[in-house]
Formats: structure tokens, C-alpha cells, sequence
């Protein structure tokens, strides 16, 4: 099984996503994604609203760390 793809700065909501990741023991790759570059095209293909933080497992995108700690969760 892939990791899940933790998109966000670790000085961002994205800490929350990665606590909960090594609470669960759910294994993770984080990926830095600088403020200025939230907004890069790159970026808004994970995540249309430019925010972080966000994830990706398999094929599921997902943003806003509530969301995300939910689907963490009952995964």
C-alpha cells in the first residue's frame, strides 16, 4: 500500500494531519509546500482552493485538516 501524501508546511494546520498520521500509525509522505507556492499550478491540482493543509491516497484528494483527521479516522 502507498503512503498517504501530506501536502502543507509544518508550521501550518498540516501538523495537525501529520500528528494524527503517527498517532494512527498511518504510514506518510510529507511534502513541504512553501506559502508562496500554494498557489502554483502544480498545487492547485491537489488542491483548487490554494490551501494547505491537504492529502492524496491513491486516487482521494482531500483538504481542510478537520476533513482530513476524519477521514484518518475511519480509515
Amino acid at each position: 500500500m502507498a503512503n498517504i501524501k501530506v501536502y502543507g508546511s509544518p508550521m501550518s494546520r498540516a501538523s495537525r494531519v501529520m500528528w494524527c498520521c503517527k498517532e494512527l500509525g498511518v504510514a506518510f509522505d510529507h511534502i513541504d509546500v512553501p506559502w508562496d507556492k500554494v498557489k502554483s499550478p502544480e498545487f492547485l491540482a491537489i488542491n483548487p482552493n490554494g490551501k494547505v493543509p491537504a492529502i492524496e491516497d491513491g486516487n482521494l484528494k482531500l483538504c481542510e485538516s478537520l476533513a482530513i483527521i476524519l477521514y484518518l479516522a475511519n480509515k
